[in-house]
């Protein structure tokens, strides 16, 4: 089954569980992950962790396609979908000092 999922060959899947080698649940959950690793390949993420001068994690800040940076502070705030910054460095500052 490891194989068949690291080689990431959604053909082999299909024939190994045309052959009986491995149940639909087995070929629908590795069909799953070459699919998301497949995408991760696509579009790997880009985002860039943030810590304080004494190494704790604080935040992480994204990427967006037009340029900006969507940070994140971790913690409650964390699930409020972050705050968008036109640099980096204005996205870090955020984060380092809230």
């Amino acid at each position: 089954m490891d194989e068949l999922k690291l080689g990431l060959d959604l053909g082999a899947v299909a024939e190994a569980l045309a052959a009986g080698e491995i149940t639909e649940r087995q070929a629908k959950n590795a069909s799953k992950f070459i699919n998301q690793v497949k995408a991760v390949h696509e579009k790997p993420l880009k985002a860039r962790l943030i810590q304080s001068d004494r190494g704790q994690f604080l935040g992480e800040a994204h990427p967006l396609d037009c340029g900006a940076w969507k940070a994140y502070r971790y913690g409650p705030e964390f699930r409020d979908g972050g705050k968008v910054f036109p640099s980096l460095e204005d996205a870090e500052q955020f984060i380092i000092n809230g």
